[in-house]
């Protein structure tokens, strides 16, 4: 951004549009349901820089170089923009300070917007940001959310999760744990810091069902899988890399995240927005389901669950 807005910026103009930082994430979904949401509203944005195409362009018969992506010059004019987001404050600090000290309009960190409450956040400040009523089509998706969240409640409440990751990942899942009544049990993060630390305690501290939370920084996976040993839980939440751990601990692996090597098309499901509340819930709370039956005596093997 740097190198591309240099001697861009012309003092007066405003180009009406939103940039979006989004991270560091490589979730294609993530980014069509970040420039869905825009849509709904009408904000023009230009997402800095937006993968989806390029990381997952279709299979039509022809060769393309280098499908997708962000127009050079919307880049450079960005710096002009109305206002800039940047999601995941720990994997964007030095770009969000660069961008308010350069930047035109306003700017604004938030979290990456991962269950009810933090994409409500999300949809509010698109809200205030651009003096736009929240539309009706996001306000049925939020319902739907949470209808999804209450059908499946029975299933996930109380359950003990394991989860690591990346710190603004790391939020996103125990928010969304919390929401739904579960226990995030073990959070371990291989490289957060002091800051985080403090933030994940606070969210711990705000639901009954974070009081049994326990953090561990700077801690990798082999330290994941003794804890698994010595104080289990009912699932994992993370990338591929958990697999060996959850394996040797008998319990599911949700593949949320960065790399997912070993299963196919995740990276094409959101887990951003209500559609990606929706979605880790039902595959969370399928999974459950299908141990229950597959591990039931024949008398409780039933068609309704």
């Amino acid at each position: 951004l740097q190198t591309l807005t240099a001697g861009k910026q012309v003092e007066g103009r405003c180009t009406g549009k939103l940039n979006l930082v989004a991270g560091c994430d490589f979730n294609t979904g993530n980014y069509r349901e970040y420039a869905r949401i825009l849509k709904e509203f009408g904000i023009p944005n230009t997402i800095l820089a937006d993968i989806a195409e390029s990381f997952d362009s279709p299979c039509d018969g022809s060769y393309h170089v280098y499908p997708g992506g962000t127009k050079l010059d919307d880049a450079a004019d960005s710096i002009n923009g109305k206002a800039t987001i940047t999601v995941g404050p720990y994997a964007t600090p030095k770009t969000f300070t660069w961008i308010k000290d350069n930047y035109s309009g306003k700017h604004v960190s938030l979290p990456m917007p991962m269950g009810i409450e933090k994409t409500d956040a999300f949809i509010m400040k698109l809200s205030e940001l651009f003096g736009k009523p929240v539309p009706e089509s996001l306000k049925a998706e939020r319902g739907r959310a949470v209808d999804a969240l209450t059908d499946s409640h029975q299933y996930i409440h109380g359950k003990k999760f394991a989860v690591y990751g990346d710190p603004d990942y790391l939020l996103g899942y125990v928010s969304f744990l919390l929401e739904m009544g579960a226990i995030p049990y073990h959070i371990l993060c291989s490289k957060g810091s002091k800051k985080f630390e403090k933030e994940m305690q606070a969210l711990l501290d705000s639901s009954m069902y974070g009081k049994q939370g326990n953090i561990y920084m700077g801690k990798d996976l082999w330290h994941m899988r003794s804890l698994l040993v010595t104080d289990p839980v009912d699932a994992m939440i993370g990338d591929s890399h958990g697999k060996f751990a959850a394996r040797d601990a008998g319990i599911p692996l949700f593949r949320f995240g960065f790399p997912i090597m070993d299963r196919v098309n995740k990276h094409r499901y959101p887990l951003i927005g209500y559609q990606g509340v929706v979605n880790m819930v039902t595959e969370i709370a399928n999974k459950f389901i299908d141990i229950k039956d597959e591990t039931c005596e024949d008398r409780f093997f039933e068609l309704m669950r």
